[in-house]
């Protein structure tokens, strides 16, 4: 369930350093849950309690301005430089204290989900001066604080940073995963099931417009559909205790996502996804893990968030549903203007200039082989000039690959070089009436 975890210390030395964002504790859990804000990418900033810089720890004098009854709610932190983690260090903290903590609580977390495991946890001033490093694959902290409904202390003031992973740790994120939509995996097929692992959200905070309240273990899908009719899917982890999520968005770009035409946020562990008589088309962490099935219409392209909020770095194996097809690219030939399918026949003269053109989807990259499959790749480009040389029939064969990823089987156009005839000369003579010749 998303619902809370546990604690352990262990700490570090410390810095100081000034930054150029400011970021904010939030004070209330969105979608019935505890994280309060999306995930924040970010190499430098500020962090603040809600209520911000001020306050007073001296004993003769303690006030704060932070809000009263803060339940465990958590915000995430996650590097936007690929390739670093996030540090960071506390120059103030300063919450009430009381042996066992028994009025405030303050928990930072390794990675980007509310049970990961727990770097530090305190009160009082156990945090001030010290210094913390993310360990984990995504470079992710999570930061999560309880108060009470009494007295209220300075609060804190933490500095964020990004630096190489600790040796043995890391990665942190990368440019070219599909944690990020703008590097999301093409679905060529719903002939197919595929599976898919995530080691954190990425670099951009993409999903976080629907009901899914922040990227966690995240993978970005894109398609298009072919025929109309129903589309539905199921998502199977593994194992089957781990909770996954998902958004899907009808747009065609990652900047234009809008709200999802179908999400799940449910605290459900085990399948989710579309159909299985479902009637709603979201639903927070109190929904059964689906959503009805959506109709949907040839032409229109898909955008699909499918995210881990557990922590224990699972996989899952998705599957389609429904009547709808998606779209496999098909490429044809161009030869001066006139389009030629996949199958077709060409005749040229004999050393005659011949170019054979692509034709697919727009953004689509192209390679021309010797064969169907293997073969030997002749060039690549939208363009491909053979030579007509010497007579005879050759097949030729050309492969798209999409600009989300997708790639076509190879379509292929058979070239006929037929020799180039010759007229016999003819000598000139003089006839006269009544008489024949030949030539």
């Amino acid at each position: 369930m998303k619902k809370l975890f546990l604690f352990v210390i262990l700490f570090t030395s410390s810095f100081t350093f000034l930054h150029g964002q400011v970021f904010y504790h939030p004070i209330v859990g969105v979608q019935n849950s505890y994280t309060g804000t999306c995930m924040s990418t970010t190499c430098s900033a500020t962090y603040y309690d809600d209520g911000g810089s001020g306050g007073s720890c001296t004993t003769s004098d303690i006030f704060g301005n932070y809000s009263n009854n803060i339940n465990g709610v958590l915000r995430t932190f996650c590097p936007s430089t690929p390739g670093t983690v996030v540090q960071v260090s506390f120059p103030v903290f300063c919450i009430e204290g009381g042996a066992g903590c028994p009025y405030e609580y303050f928990q930072l977390i390794d990675g980007p989900t509310q049970n990961g495991t727990v770097l530090a946890a305190g009160c009082g001033t156990g945090f001030q001066g010290l210094t913390f490093v993310s360990t984990h694959p995504s470079g992710c902290l999570t930061f999560r604080f309880w108060s009470d409904d009494l007295f209220n202390y300075t609060g804190w003031q933490a500095n964020i940073t990004c630096v190489a992973p600790p040796s043995g740790y890391g990665p942190g994120p990368n440019s070219t995963s599909n944690a990020d939509c703008s590097n999301s995996t093409g679905i060529c097929s719903n002939g197919y099931s595929f599976s898919g692992l995530s080691t954190g959200p990425g670099l951009t905070s993409d999903g976080c417009n629907g009901c899914v309240t922040s990227e966690n273990f995240s993978n970005w899908y894109e398609f298009t559909i072919a025929t109309s009719g129903t589309l539905g899917f199921n998502i199977n982890p593994t194992p089957t205790t781990c909770d996954y999520d998902y958004s899907l968005y009808l747009a065609n770009t990652c900047s234009g996502l809008g709200s999802p035409v179908r999400c799940s946020y449910a605290a459900t562990t085990g399948t989710t996804g579309l159909g299985n008589s479902a009637v709603d088309n979201t639903e927070d962490v109190l929904g059964d893990g689906y959503t009805s099935l959506l109709n949907v219409t040839a032409g229109q392209h898909y955008y699909l968030l499918i995210n881990e909020w557990t922590p224990n770095n699972g996989s899952f194996n998705f599957t389609w549903t429904g009547t709808a097809t998606i779209q496999t690219p098909i490429p044809d030939f161009a030869i001066s203007s006139t389009i030629y399918n996949s199958g077709s026949t060409y005749n040229v003269c004999q050393n005659s200039p011949l170019v054979l053109n692509a034709s697919g989807a727009g953004g689509s990259t192209f390679t021309w082989w010797t064969a169907a499959t293997g073969g030997t790749q002749l060039a690549s480009g939208t363009s491909y000039s053979p030579s007509t040389a010497s007579v005879g029939s050759t097949t030729y064969y050309l492969q798209e690959t999409t600009s989300s990823g997708c790639v076509s089987a190879r379509s292929s156009i058979t070239v006929t070089v037929v020799a180039t005839p010759t007229v016999n000369s003819i000598t000139s003579q003089t006839l006269c009436a009544g008489q024949q010749t030949t030539a």
